[in-house]
Parts: C-alpha cells; structure tokens; sequence
C-alpha cells in the first residue's frame, strides 16, 4: 500500500531494486483515480511494470463533457466493471435522502406570478423563521434515535440529549408526559416492561427497535420480531404509522399534526404559566414561537371570537 508519488519515486530510483517484479503479473488497485492517473506518472507505471493490471475506484470518473485534455477514465483503465450510484446508496440505506426545497417567485392575488427583482433577502431570518423550521423538521429522526434510557417513568419525562439523540438544531429538549392522555402513557409503561422484563433489552438498548426482516422460501421476506439496533432511516417508520393508522380505518397524521394539537389544546385550556410549560415542552425556548406556530386562526374563527358570534367551539380542533 502505498501512493502514486511514492511508487513514481521508486521507479526512479530505485529500478534495480524492482527489477524483480518489473515482467511479473502484478495487479495496481487505485483509489480515487481521477485527475491523479492523467500526469506523466501514470505513464512511467505502465510502461515499467510490463504485464501489470490496473483497477481503479472513484466517485468523479472523467467523461468527455468534463475531461481537461483529450483523455478520459475510460482511455485509462478500460470499461467500466461496477457502478453504484447515489441512488443505490440510498436504496441500500448508506446514506441520507434528498431533501427539496422549492422557492417561487412572488404572486398576485389572481396568482398571476410577479417577476420582480429583489436586492437581497435575510437568509438567516428565513431559515430561523418558525413556520417553515416547524415544516421541514423530522420529528421522526428523534424518535428513532430515543434509548430506553432517556425514559423515566416515574419522573414521567423523556430526556432528549443531542449529543444522542437527532434533535433541532442540537438542543437539549426536556420533555414530559402531557396530562390527559392515559391510554398514551400506559401503552408507554407496557412496551418498556415488555422490552425489560421479556426482550431482556437494557438502558443502551433503542426504545423502538428496527424490525427483523427474514427471507421466505415461498413468499419473499417477512417480519421476524425485533432486532436490537436503531432504524437506519425514518422510512420505514413512516410507513408502519401509515399502515397502522389504515388499519383503524384513520386519517393519516404526520407527527408534527400532534404537536399542533398539542399547542391548540393548552391555548383553549391552560393558563399562561401552562402555555409557558407547554412551550418548553414542545422544545421552545419561547413562547411566542409556540404561538407564532401554531396560533393562527381562520378569519371566521378570528370573527367569531371577537363578535362572540358563534354556537361552536371555535378552538375544538
């Protein structure tokens, strides 16, 4: 193991020494062998070791549309024998999926689109605005990155360090058991004991383990239990809730849809010291966001509540 600068030296001046090996069936495997295998270097190798095979790896191989001379990784190493893609690493679950953001133009009421040249937006402002963080943030990648231990049920709190768990912008969030949601609480309690008493998990193990999937000699794979490791990717825990909120013959919700209801719930009922505890408990620092996110209402809703007419609930959902 060595590097091409290294071996161009030895073949320099070092001949006698490699003439040994100089005829002999030798086999070269470059790493990143890009724009390093186009110099006189790469020349000076294949034309000392006479019977050498060559085999190169590289994520940026040189095509025609972007080769600097005339010379491309083809030229050099011959046809391709393997391609994995960022499509396959993603299909594999090696990497991240995209995520796509798109930015229009401005509108006009008849949503006509306005082509208006702007000097400058706040970026900063933009991406710290708490309607579109509230948007974008996948409240499932902290979920399932929760270790049993960062549930304690008799202080009824879930403990979200960042240094463990995937949370907004790296925060500590301290978070409690939401008052008046019993069936929550007990389903919580029994899925721990089940994971200590009768999985034999312990405080590392994660909270909500990956699924085993076994292969079937007649049916393809199926669901074998759980196994003891965290879900590589949100995915599919997206689609056990979809398929389980189907299953109840339910509208789907997304998670942050509870957090909404959540916040609805405590400005219909809580007093401003309950809001302010709300607030923190959903993650914000400030109370304001909590309102700002979630306190928007409907202009016949905002017309009922000051009018007071109204026969309805204007907060019931």
């Amino acid at each position: 193991m060595t590097t091409i600068q290294k071996l161009n030296t030895a073949i320099a001046r070092h001949e006698a020494a490699l003439e040994a090996v100089k005829d002999s069936r030798v086999v070269f495997i470059f790493d990143e062998c890009h724009r390093s295998q186009f110099g006189e270097t790469h020349k000076w190798i294949v034309q000392f070791f006479s019977k050498a095979q060559l085999f190169g790896f590289t994520g940026t191989p040189i095509f025609a549309e972007n080769a600097v001379g005339k010379q491309t990784t083809k030229d050099l190493f011959a046809e391709c024998l393997h391609k994995y893609v960022i499509t396959d690493a993603i299909a594999d679950e090696n990497v991240l999926r995209f995520w796509v953001e798109y930015w229009g133009r401005l509108k006009r009421k008849d949503g006509s689109l306005i082509d208006e040249e702007v000097p400058a937006i706040n970026v900063k402002e933009f991406f710290e605005n708490p309607d579109r963080i509230e948007g974008v943030v996948d409240w499932i990648g902290a979920l399932i990155s929760l270790r049993i231990r960062h549930v304690d049920l008799d202080e009824k709190s879930v403990t979200q360090n960042p240094r463990e768990v995937a949370t907004k912008f790296g925060k500590r969030i301290d978070t409690f058991f939401a008052k008046g949601f019993p069936e929550a609480e007990s389903t919580m309690r029994a899925w721990i004991t089940y994971l200590d008493e009768e999985a034999l998990y312990g405080p590392d193990d994660p909270l909500f383990p990956a699924t085993v999937i076994t292969p079937q000699s007649n049916t393809g794979f199926a669901v074998e239990g759980f196994d003891r490791r965290q879900w590589k990717s949100t995915e599919p825990v997206r689609k056990i809730v979809n398929t389980a909120f189907q299953a109840a013959k339910l509208d789907s919700f997304s998670p942050h849809a509870f957090r909404h209801m959540l916040a609805r719930r405590a400005t219909k009922d809580c007093t401003v010291p309950e809001l302010v505890a709300m607030a923190q408990n959903l993650g914000h620092s400030d109370v304001l966001t909590t309102l700002r996110c979630y306190g928007q209402i409907s202009l016949e809703r905002q017309r009922a509540l000051i009018t007071g007419e109204s026969g309805y609930d204007v907060l019931e959902d």
